[in-house]
């Protein structure tokens, strides 16, 4: 897999100096994704596994 299509993200567009800060900027963007949801436990659809 050389491209997530879905959040956008090129793997080797990113170099290795910058992966402590993507990684940092995902924090911030797991959390606003999971305030969305009302159980966690709950798979939101059949061929989905997490939230």
């Amino acid at each position: 897999m050389d491209r997530c299509d879905e959040c956008a993200f090129v793997y080797a567009s990113a170099s290795g100096e910058e992966l402590p800060r993507l990684l940092r900027e995902l924090g911030a963007r797991y959390a606003a994704a999971l305030a969305e949801v009302r159980d966690l436990r709950r798979r939101p659809a059949e061929r989905v596994w997490s939230p």
